[in-house]
C-alpha cells in the first residue's frame, strides 16, 4: 500500500488551528505542517503542530513504526507511549523520554495531552 500522492507545506497560522494528532491549539503566528495526500482513493488534508510533524518524520525515518501497518493519524502519541518514547509527566500529560529527546528536533519540555492507550 502506498499513497497516490503526498505533499507537505509549512505555513504560518493566520488564525488558530487544532493539531490533528495531539489536539494542541496552533496559535496565530506559529508554524505548522499542512499535509495533504490521497491514500487508497481517499483524499485527506490535515494540520500538524511542529512537534507532531517532527515526531511523525522521526518515527518514519527511523522505521520505528510502519505507517502502512495499522499506524493511523491521531494514534501516533498513543503508539509512542506504548514504546516508551513518550513518558508521563507529573502534570498528567506526556513528554519525550530523555533518551530520545536529543534525536528529535522538538521542544524537549513540550507537554502532550493525556492520550488513552
Amino acid at each position: 500500500m502506498s499513497a497516490d500522492f503526498f505533499a507537505r507545506a509549512w505555513r504560518t497560522a493566520r488564525h488558530s488551528h487544532a493539531c490533528r494528532e495531539c489536539r494542541y491549539l496552533i496559535l496565530k503566528g506559529e508554524r505548522y505542517a499542512c499535509d495533504a495526500g490521497r491514500f487508497e482513493g481517499d483524499f485527506n488534508a490535515y494540520k500538524l503542530c511542529a512537534s507532531c510533524a517532527a515526531l511523525w518524520d522521526w518515527a518514519s525515518a527511523t522505521r520505528l513504526m510502519d505507517p502502512y501497518d495499522g499506524w493511523t493519524l491521531g494514534g501516533l502519541l498513543g503508539d509512542l507511549q506504548e514504546l516508551d518514547v513518550l513518558v508521563s509527566t507529573q502534570e498528567g500529560g506526556w513528554t519525550v523520554a530523555a533518551a530520545y529527546a536529543p534525536l528529535l528536533a522538538i521542544d524537549p519540555v513540550r507537554q502532550y495531552p493525556v492520550v488513552n492507550v
